[in-house]
């Protein structure tokens, strides 16, 4: 029988603090406008002609700053999806350069607009990401200008409680009247809550799956997010599974009897918890019961205490279970594994030779890895799945941090029979292979 890991975080629900926690942005309500006072624009600038030779430009000040503003027409505090705009961004500096002895001065304006500008927030990460279409930053020398398109070019940002920061270096080469131009432009942008929309008091509550579509062997990820716009308020959160007949089975235990997940919560005002995961579990499953082929899906609700009446959206995620004619049982990968990992790159950051432990049960990876070095050795921890066909889905490298345990790396591969083995890579530029045997043999 496959195990259901049901994750919850019911400290953030009552309202506790925890150190994740405090580092989840609040979101804001669109329409909203950012203002971009206090940005900045760092432009270096060359030319260069084949007889001439090559000139810089001076600029004074630079960099120089920046005015403007950035709007949102609409935002999403529980997925992070959003639009809006940059419109009338634009910095000014004087420019000079010298050339046979003599000295020319004028102006250089850029303008930098985009409409529409799409992105995503995530909120608990203060991380967003910007996506602009029809963005062209345009440099402007007196009379004539010189337009540097930047659409497709994605932009991150950070995000905290009303602050949006966006740092991002670009470089581009034009050649004009036999000059060819050169220029790296740095770009810093600060905006500024400035306005927003008044909420509307009402609870809003999102469910993500992380497929469409599953088959036999495959990893089913529910997750749940919740707003409340409104004033401190106790309630009642439901989430029902419903079969491909329709029939409901209500969380954490998935049975039939209607009960609330969590009853006589205190939502505080103004309260956001982000996507968080609250199922995981291996197709097919027992809990909740996904066997039979056909469309399911998981809903959610937000009610007063002691009451079905609903007082929040609500929310469903629909997906299909679909199993291919004739599949034969999924190979059984459970058990204890060791072996060993090779670095390709030794030297720096990169051991040459780690240990290696998992523990594989219903399918869930847990394990190991441990640097065999004589002076300051690191450990790691591997988590993952593994599918019917003994393909490792979703293996991340994890190191400690301060207490946390954060994801450095990740790695893939297959189980067969009772060894395994595959390749994996981290952010210190290490990577490798990796094999183990199962020991625990039936």
């Amino acid at each position: 029988m496959k195990r259901v890991v049901l994750v919850l975080l019911i400290m953030i629900f009552l309202g506790a603090g925890s150190a994740a926690e405090a580092f989840a942005a609040d979101p804001f309500r669109a329409p909203a406008q950012f203002n971009l006072a206090g940005s900045s624009l760092d432009v270096s600038i060359s030319m260069t002609h084949p007889r001439l030779g090559t000139y810089a430009l001076a600029l004074n000040p630079n960099p120089a700053p920046v005015s403007g503003y950035l709007d949102f027409d609409s935002v999403s505090a529980l997925t992070g999806i959003c639009r809006g705009r940059m419109r009338e961004v634009s910095a000014s500096t004087q420019a000079e350069i010298d050339r046979l002895g003599f000295s020319f001065d004028f102006t250089v304006t850029a303008t930098l607009n985009a409409d529409p500008l799409d992105g995503i927030f995530f909120w608990s990460k203060n991380k967003a990401a910007f996506y602009p279409d029809g963005m062209v930053l345009t440099l402007s020398f007196d009379s004539e200008s010189w337009d540097i398109p930047l659409s497709g070019i994605p932009l991150p940002a950070d995000y905290i409680d009303g602050v949006l920061t966006l740092d991002t270096a670009l470089e581009f080469n034009e050649n004009y009247e036999g000059y060819a131009f050169a220029a790296v432009i740095g770009l810093h942008l600060v905006a500024t809550l400035e306005s927003q929309a008044v909420g509307d008091g009402g609870v809003a509550i999102d469910l993500q799956l992380n497929k469409n579509v599953y088959q036999p062997g495959d990893r089913l990820e529910l997750r749940a997010g919740l707003n409340n716009d409104g004033p401190e308020r106790p309630v009642d959160i439901y989430v029902a599974f419903f079969d491909h007949e329709n029939n409901p089975f209500f969380a954490n235990d998935y049975t039939s009897t209607m009960t609330p997940l969590l009853t006589n919560v205190t939502l505080s005002a103004g309260r956001y918890i982000s996507l968080t995961k609250i199922l995981e579990v291996m197709l097919p499953a027992h809990t909740p019961p996904i066997a039979a082929p056909g469309a399911c899906f998981f809903c959610a609700v937000v009610t007063p205490v002691g009451s079905f009446e609903a007082l929040s959206n609500w929310a469903f995620a629909e997906f299909t279970y679909a199993v291919p004619a004739g599949q034969a049982e999924a190979a059984d990968f459970d058990g204890e594994w060791h072996g060993s990992g090779v670095s390709a790159v030794v030297g720096g950051d990169c051991s040459g030779l780690a240990d290696v432990h998992l523990t594989v049960v219903d399918g869930q990876i847990s394990g190991s890895a441990a640097e065999v070095v004589d002076y300051d050795a690191d450990s790691y921890r591997m988590t993952g799945t593994v599918n019917a066909q003994g393909e490792i889905v979703d293996g991340v490298l994890l190191e400690e941090f301060m207490n946390s345990w954060l994801p450095v790396g990740s790695y893939s591969g297959t189980f067969s029979g009772n060894s395994g083995s595959g390749t994996w890579m981290d952010e210190y530029g290490c990577y490798g292979t990796f094999s183990v045997t199962k020991m625990n043999l039936d």
